[in-house]
């Protein structure tokens, strides 16, 4: 379904303008334009880990959806903003399309808009219930509604006794009492995707949410190289906490975390957090996003523990039903919906089993 660009892309310079009177073009990529998709990401500050072209890879690789990835050029055929999404027919949201996290990635406004206007008629034609843009630029289009969501950075620039210092009290005891864990910065080998697919599997039962195949973390390690790490708490040799980061143009981000909640694993969150701290300083990382939550929630408090900064991004929702989907958004990640709770009441193995083959529609939500 993937078009090739014609003429090739050109990454340019993100931080020249483009002429404010040309016209736009919007081309759908394929994995011939990775490359240079990849280069106008690494040029503009505003690129974050979920902007790069491996994404679609991943989303080949692992998901029964149609990946979506526009590029916008002007006039002398200079790359000028992208877009990564995919159109999904899924029990939970039925059929839609959908953005990656950090949404469009573009040099203005009418880039921006170009993109969104290609994307919505793709969705149209699609007979798509609605579409969502997860952060980024917003369009000149108005949305039906948003979700607002939060990450937390961290500046790993500063002195390591600063950031220890930022640390609520408890949280700098807790930090201490991890004796006999180890904290490990790992390359993802297969045993060691395999340790972490335990942890993320038994974590996303407990909340009730169907886990991706046993195929996407080694995917994502495939396509991302050296920008993908798996950051690891040990007790004895044995994995009880992890955490999947990718980097961007400022630094990495974290997308995928987990852990053993047993007793034995008293402060594995704690050592995690704070070793993840401490390696991107060490590694001269100037900033750490602790990664997206729900404002209030949870694990927006235990993010808050680490002495960052909140920044707050709108999912901007477009479509006739976008407005059921908010509200049905904001069912599931309150966890009280009864597919939830008769999800979380099911057998592990049986969830493990299962959960594969419902996630396949449904990437990254």
């Amino acid at each position: 379904m993937s078009l090739l660009i014609r003429p090739p892309i050109q990454s340019g310079d993100s931080a020249s303008a483009a002429r404010q009177d040309a016209p736009y073009r919007v081309l759908r990529i394929s994995t011939n334009d990775m490359n240079a998709w990849d280069s106008y990401v690494r040029a503009n500050a505003q690129g974050g880990p979920m902007h790069w072209a491996g994404w679609l890879g991943v989303l080949q690789d692992v998901f029964a959806v149609e990946p979506l990835f526009l590029a916008a050029f002007d006039q002398s055929d200079a790359l000028r903003g992208v877009l990564a999404t995919y159109i999904s027919s899924s029990l939970v949201g039925g059929r839609h399309g959908a953005s990656l996290q950090g949404g469009i990635l573009a040099d203005d406004s009418q880039a921006a808009t170009a993109l969104f206007e290609n994307a919505m008629n793709a969705c149209n034609r699609s007979n798509c219930k609605f579409l969502v843009l997860r952060g980024g630029q917003r369009p000149s289009t108005a949305e039906v509604g948003s979700i607002q969501v939060v990450h937390t950075l961290i500046d790993t620039s500063k002195p390591l006794d600063m950031l220890f210092g930022a640390l609520k009290k408890k949280t700098r005891w807790l930090v201490r009492g991890c004796a006999g864990l180890d904290f490990n910065a790992l390359e993802g080998t297969p045993s060691e995707l395999e340790q972490f697919q335990r942890l993320y599997a038994q974590s996303q039962h407990r909340v009730g949410t169907p886990v991706p195949s046993r195929k996407f973390f080694p995917a994502i390690f495939k396509h991302f190289g050296k920008r993908v790490r798996l950051f690891s708490v040990s007790l004895q040799g044995q994995m009880i906490a992890g955490m999947v980061c990718v980097s961007d143009a400022t630094g990495w981000t974290s997308l995928y975390a987990a852990r053993d909640p047993a007793p034995m694993a008293a402060n594995n969150g704690y050592l995690l957090y704070w070793g993840v701290i401490e390696w991107m300083h060490k590694n001269n990382v100037l900033q750490f996003d602790l990664g997206r939550s729900a404002p209030g929630s949870g694990v927006h408090k235990f993010k808050s523990k680490w002495g960052g900064t909140d920044v707050y991004h709108d999912h901007l929702y477009y479509g006739n039903q976008a407005s059921a989907s908010i509200d049905n958004f904001k069912k599931i990640h309150s966890g009280y919906t009864l597919k939830q709770r008769v999800w979380q009441a099911l057998p592990p193995s049986l969830c493990n089993t299962l959960g594969p083959m419902l996630r396949r529609n449904l990437p990254m939500g």
